[in-house]
């Protein structure tokens, strides 16, 4: 499937940079702008697609919740690592590694220092930003939507 897809996004490319598109029904070479343009939308509809197919494990993660003490101090738990071995390799106190896995908590924590911790216990920190409902496609309409409306409202001869 995957070999497909970049079969066919090949395919587009170089129907458009031949100049035949849907837009150019005569066969007749497009002008470079138009190319140009059709290739940043083709770009755009790529990444856009690439982004959705990454975005599905970051769906079903979001679904479970953290555990209530932090990612940072169950994992340290979990792995049955002390936190002075963090702390020796963060270069900080223990005290200090019990005040991050509180900050984690309170929601007051780097990305910078969650991602030093994970690296101290030979881990990866992960994260994204995973729109609530709907796919990427439709967020990105919807939003096209609304600017329309208010430049119609804004711009009433428009």
């Amino acid at each position: 499937m995957q070999n497909r897809l970049k079969w066919l996004n090949l395919a587009a490319f170089c129907t458009i940079w031949r100049g035949f598109s849907p837009e150019n029904k005569t066969g007749l070479r497009a002008t470079t702008h138009e190319r140009e343009r059709e290739m940043r939308e083709l770009g755009r509809e790529i990444a856009l697609r690439d982004l959705e197919r990454q975005l599905r494990p970051y769906r079903r993660a979001v679904k479970n919740r953290p555990p209530s003490v932090g990612w940072l101090r169950a994992m340290r738990q979990a792995l049955a690592m002390p936190a002075e071995d963090i702390a020796r390799y963060m270069k900080l106190s223990s005290k200090m590694v019990f005040q991050l896995e509180r900050s984690e908590v309170k929601k007051t924590i780097t990305l910078e220092r969650m991602q030093e911790m994970a690296r101290a216990m030979k881990c990866d920190l992960v994260y994204a930003v995973v729109p609530w409902e709907r796919s990427l496609v439709e967020v990105a309409e919807a939003h096209l939507d609304r600017q329309l409306w208010k430049k119609r409202l804004t711009h009433p001869g428009w």
